[in-house]
């Protein structure tokens, strides 16, 4: 019987445990100025977009989109949000 505890206290653990993921936001050039891709912050959750969901509620900043093709994606101002530099500043340095 112990055993069968700890087993789920385990599986609820996993359950509740969430990553920290940072999130790099792409670069812009308007007439106002322009940026590189930077890091905006941390969200924690299970998955990248959990975590930006989680950035959003926390800070009020950001919004979810789903773009022409029906893929949903963050942003903030238009600027997309992605999981590393590389990636943010290949969309847009």
């Amino acid at each position: 019987m112990e055993n069968n505890t700890k087993t789920k206290l385990a599986q609820n653990d996993a359950d509740v445990r969430t990553d920290k993921f940072e999130i790099f936001e792409e670069g812009f050039h308007v007439m106002e100025g322009q940026a590189t891709a930077h890091s905006i912050g941390y969200g924690y959750g299970k998955t990248f977009e959990e975590a930006c969901e989680e950035f959003i509620n926390r800070t009020g900043i950001g919004e979810k989109r789903v773009d022409s093709f029906g893929n949903i994606y963050y942003c903030y101002w238009g600027c997309r949000w992605f999981p590393t530099l590389k990636e943010a500043q290949k969309s847009f340095g």
